[in-house]
């Protein structure tokens, strides 16, 4: 997605959390989609939900699936087995073209992208970027799950 920063039009990454049964969701914006971004991105969660889900599930992002072995099975990526081994969650992957394990994941990134930035794309500097996107989240996450 694209936010103006100072003026300036600059193309973000917005990492996504959410939970299959309590819907709630966790987001932060970053400026490359890479190793590093995703494993910050899981301290960063893991930190504020004070612990660590058993089961992770991905969609087939290039920064989890290292490459697709036949035609189901994925090898996932060093960080992803850096991180698996260090927190001590499970983790799958969602099937190919299976709208039905991935729905969650894809509708809750899009969710999140128009609640917080759809009115509102233009901050003065990345900090005020960041909050507007707390405060979207806290919206959406005291909100009825019933009624988004």
């Amino acid at each position: 997605m694209k936010l103006r920063i100072d003026g300036v039009l600059i193309r973000f990454n917005l990492a996504v959390f959410t939970s299959a049964y309590s819907n709630y969701r966790y987001a932060k914006l970053y400026h490359h989609q890479d190793s590093l971004s995703f494993m910050e991105s899981h301290v960063s969660f893991f930190s504020h939900i004070e612990g660590v889900y058993h089961n992770m599930v991905y969609d087939n992002m290039r920064v989890a699936v290292a490459r697709f072995v036949g035609k189901y099975e994925k090898e996932p990526t060093q960080a992803l087995l850096a991180m698996r081994g260090h927190y001590q969650f499970n983790h799958r992957f969602c099937n190919a073209y299976r709208g039905n394990e991935k729905g969650h994941v894809e509708r809750s990134v899009d969710h999140v992208r128009r609640k917080a930035f759809a009115y509102t794309s233009d901050f003065a500097d990345m900090d005020l970027a960041i909050a507007h996107l707390q405060r979207a989240l806290t919206k959406i996450n005291n909100t009825s799950v019933y009624f988004n």
